[in-house]
């Protein structure tokens, strides 16, 4: 096979699996050059007139799904994953607003601490949870509230304790990368 096919037949995988696509939600793939001149893979969230665009970590699945308005990246072995929901924009992305709304979220969490998180357009507070799952088994979840105007997306990352920690740099890199832009719609 023509290796300059590969990033055309990728972006038609991705595309198509988007749960529920609709004209208000698709998500793409598409070959960029990075600072180096060589190729990377960029995700394209469409929302509305809104256009979106992150970098997935290498060998992740990304998947969309256009009833929930989301979009979940799942580690190669399965052990994480990064999820970008959007959510409506009257939700505010100030302290007491999050814990408000990771309460609502994630019923049952308990707060184990937080920091600070960038995306490529803002700067948000994020909170560190423990949920419990079964048991004594529990999963840590990071999460925050970005603002890209005019939508609030809730970036999440998920995994179990003992590689929570090992995940964040990832989950870094992508909500860093995280850009928005607002389009106008066409006449």
């Amino acid at each position: 096979m023509n290796i300059r096919f590969l990033p055309f037949l990728l972006s038609l995988v991705v595309s198509w699996s988007v749960q529920g696509a609709s004209d208000d939600f698709r998500l793409y793939v598409q070959d960029v050059s990075d600072a180096e001149g060589g190729r990377v893979s960029s995700c394209v969230i469409l929302a509305g007139t809104n256009r979106f665009s992150f970098f997935p970590p290498q060998n992740w699945n990304v998947r969309g799904d256009g009833v929930a308005r989301s979009v979940t990246l799942t580690s190669p072995d399965q052990s994480a994953s990064v999820q970008f929901k959007f959510q409506p924009a009257s939700i505010r992305t100030n302290m007491p607003d999050l814990r408000r709304f990771v309460s609502a979220e994630y019923p049952g969490s308990r707060i184990r601490g937080e920091t600070m998180c960038f995306s490529g357009d803002s700067e948000e507070v994020a909170l560190d949870l423990a949920r419990p799952i079964k048991g004594s088994l529990s999963v840590y979840i990071r999460t925050t509230l970005v603002r890209l105007h005019p939508e609030i997306v809730e970036a999440s990352l998920t995994s179990s304790p003992q590689r929570f920690a090992s995940q964040l740099p990832i989950f870094n890199n992508v909500v860093t990368s995280l850009r928005g832009e607002i389009s106008k719609p066409h006449k």
